[in-house]
């Protein structure tokens, strides 16, 4: 689906929408956006849409069917027709065709471009008929674009200019030799109908050096393949090379003719790399004050004082934007069905200013170990550990506090064979995970706190366990790890890798005395998966990896086990085994330590929605059958109160919820990997992972209201996170977001800290 959008005098916003179902059938459309009602619609069966428009106010469609130009009057759903003479004007045979952009008209005013680019003609709409004006020209090069401006009161045209005998007549070049390649921007007044003001840009820039250079050299080189007009009291023009899309500020904006070659280098500014190979569509605003770009996602950018401010309204693959004609609203498609309005002034709504502050530090790459960060005392922190030798260590910490002033420190550590650096929110204090495997022996494990980091104070490293078992050699993997701040104690959740032996290790110390309880379970042929983990529960299940692809499955049973508390050991609550008849399973978590509360239901899942629903709630019966298919083999629930996790058997999160409100897993939104970093959530917004596209070039982070489940972010990482990275870190805070990345291609370390 495509749409475009009115302004209709009466106040209300109509969409006109293209839609093709599976026998190709067009059907045009036009909604009122505020009730859904279907005030037009009218099929074209077999017949592909190329362009469509509709009117400022709302009463006329437009639109573009095998390279003919129809168009209807919605009011009474007449056809009006061109009055001409020529055959390309009676066969309505035109390359494009714009409505004026007119609030208060007597008759309407439509613009076309014939079929050769080479002549616009300017019509009016009266008696149902469209008829021809004495408003016309011709041109000898083909025009690029013509777009209206200000209101309806002038037009822009533009058009590439090889011819250097006409163009020097009135542009001299500084160095003698004019570009032969350029290409001619005009400002056409409707009324006067004449141009009143001219400009010319290179046709062909070269990237070179770190700026972009006018060139005639065509080979290697970018062509120009879109501009766009703005002139709110400063005139800018928003020009679309192959590959980049940059702005170019007029000095001499009161002149009548403007050479923007000679000092193009010095003013053209980059704003948006984009790639050649995909779609990307540039749109300004009635006020002349925003310009919104279509690459992948919604890029916005506000024009103000002189200034040019980046505005983020939405993060989607393929994304669709519009301007709502006459206010400072942005409407943006994002999937096939669903329209999202976005206002661009409101500072009460999360998503629609994102400020960042990026830090960017370089690394040697085999140097680093890891990276950390978490909320602490009201600030986020990050750390990045780096090795300067087998047993030395540097720490370097950033403090990123609420007045946005970053505070650094630099710590030396002695600790051998260090894996992984760990923080954890509302703990001022870093861990260190260290594994050793001694020769025909076990792993030893070795986790060392490192506390009063960013403060004046001498750091305390303090020794929390050294731990390793007798008898035969274990390969142990640290799985999960947790904080629970009520009684202050880590939680370290370890898997056995051996061939011959599999099982888990579950270790709880208490962060201020050192004391350790561990469970042990051993003798289990199948990897385990942490499905979930909390401060009282861990739910682990069997994993075996198919023959038919190298993915990890759900094996035949999943473990819940209640975790160490006051006056009780880690033990294994209950064992689910799934089979033919027991395929569908929930457990219903109690929100505290009480395991009687606990409820663990299952049933049968190739059974009729009805009894589905029979057996389960109407929610949780619709949710196992909409997953139900010949590939998932079994479905877990998870709920712990009011927040529900669903679970199939390649591991796949299919569905998360609070109360009422369901996230679901589709195959136009591929937002659920399995394990690239932890949920997060504070009481404000609730972020879920992110995952690369087929094309293996793009990530996403999504972020959710906490409990409304509604969609605020979609944050892509393009040229920023590549196939190479395998490194992410998050942390939540109240009102604001930090994410850090690797590149590992390029040895640099980044963190953006979202607003």
């Amino acid at each position: 689906m495509t749409f475009s959008v009115s302004e209709p005098r009466n106040g209300q916003l109509r969409v006109l929408g293209i839609c093709t179902d599976q026998s190709q059938r067009c059907q045009m459309i036009v909604k009122d956006y505020y009730t859904g009602q279907n005030l037009f619609c009218l099929s074209r069966p077999q017949s592909e849409i190329t362009k469509h428009r509709i009117s400022l106010d709302g009463r006329f469609i437009a639109f573009q069917c095998e390279e003919k130009w129809f168009i209807y009057n919605i009011e009474n759903g007449k056809e009006l027709h061109f009055i001409g003479r020529t055959t390309d004007i009676q066969n309505a045979d035109f390359g494009d065709l714009q409505f004026c952009p007119v609030k208060q008209s007597i008759s309407d005013t439509i613009s076309t471009i014939s079929s050769n680019s080479r002549q616009l003609q300017i019509w009016k709409i009266e008696n149902n008929e469209i008829q021809a004006t004495e408003k016309q020209m011709s041109f000898p090069h083909n025009i690029e674009l013509c777009q209206w401006l200000e209101n309806g009161e002038n037009l822009m045209l533009w058009w590439a200019d090889d011819d250097i005998k006409s163009s020097c007549k009135r542009f001299k070049s500084s160095n003698g030799k004019p570009l032969k390649h350029r290409c001619q921007i005009e400002i056409w007044n409707l009324q006067a109908w004449q141009c009143i003001q001219s400009f010319q840009v290179p046709q062909f820039v070269k990237y070179q050096d770190g700026q972009f250079l006018p060139t005639d050299d065509s080979d290697g080189a970018q062509p120009l393949f879109s501009t766009r007009y703005i002139n709110n009291g400063t005139t800018y023009l928003i020009l679309k090379y192959q590959k980049i899309i940059g702005v170019l500020k007029v000095q001499d904006a009161n002149r009548q003719y403007v050479d923007l070659v000679d000092n193009f280098t010095r003013c053209f500014r980059p704003i948006l790399t984009i790639d050649s190979f995909r779609k990307s569509r540039i749109n300004v605003s009635d006020n002349q004050q925003y310009i919104a770009v279509d690459f992948l996602r919604v890029y916005c950018y506000k024009f103000t004082n002189d200034q040019i401010q980046e505005c983020t309204v939405s993060y989607k693959f393929s994304s669709h934007s519009t301007f709502i004609p006459g206010n400072d609203e942005l409407l943006v498609h994002t999937d096939y069905t669903k329209l999202y309005k976005f206002n661009l002034q409101a500072k009460d709504v999360p998503w629609q200013i994102l400020a960042e502050n990026e830090t960017s530090e370089e690394f040697d790459y085999l140097s680093l170990v890891n990276c950390a960060c978490a909320y602490i005392n009201g600030a986020h922190i990050v750390a990045f550990l780096c090795r300067n030798g087998d047993v030395n260590l540097t720490l370097k910490v950033y403090n990123y506090l609420p007045e946005k002033s970053v505070e650094t420190f630099n710590y030396f550590l002695e600790v051998p064979n260090v894996r992984d650096c760990l923080f954890f929110n509302n703990l001022p204090a870093v861990i260190l995970y260290s594994n050793v495997r001694l020769t025909k022996g076990s792993d030893t494990i070795t986790i060392t706190k490192i506390s009063n980091i960013c403060t004046k104070n001498q750091i305390k490293k303090q020794k929390l366990i050294e731990y390793w078992e007798d008898g035969d050699p274990l390969a142990l993997k640290l799985l999960q790890s947790r904080y629970r701040e009520i009684d202050q104690t880590f939680i370290f959740i370890f898997s056995i890798q051996n061939d011959d032996n599999k099982g888990i290790r579950v270790l709880m110390i208490n962060s201020d005395n050192g004391s350790c309880t561990i469970y042990r379970e051993d003798c289990n042929p199948f990897l385990h998966y942490c499905l979930y983990l909390d401060d009282f529960y861990l739910i682990m299940a069997d994993v075996e990896i198919p023959k038919i692809r190298y993915d990890l499955w759900f094996g035949n049973n999943v473990y819940l086990y209640q975790l160490s508390t006051s006056g009780k050991s880690t033990q294994l609550i209950q064992k689910l085994t799934f089979n033919e008849q027991h395929d569908a399973c929930q457990i219903k978590l109690s929100t505290n330590d009480n395991s009687a509360d606990i409820k663990i239901k299952s049933s049968k899942l190739n059974i009729s929605k009805n009894k589905l629903i029979s057996i389960w709630s109407e929610t949780e019966g619709s949710l196992f059958k909409e997953f139900n298919n010949h590939l998932v083999k079994r479905l877990i629930q998870i709920r712990k109160g009011d927040y529900l996790k669903m679970m199939n058997g390649p591991l796949v999160t299919l569905a998360i919820g609070y109360k009422e409100n369901i996230i679901k897993k589709t195959p136009e939104n591929r937002m659920f990997s399995k394990s690239q970093f932890e949920n997060l959530r504070s009481d404000k917004y609730f972020i879920y992972e992110y995952c690369p596209q087929h094309d293996g070039t793009c990530y996403y982070m999504h972020i959710y209201e906490s409990q409304s489940l509604q969609l605020l972010q979609i944050i892509p990482f393009i040229d920023v996170i590549s196939t190479n990275t395998d490194t992410v870190r998050v942390s939540v805070s109240p009102s604001t977001i930090a994410v850090v990345f690797i590149r590992h291609d390029k040895h640099q370390v980044k963190l953006k800290l979202l607003e």
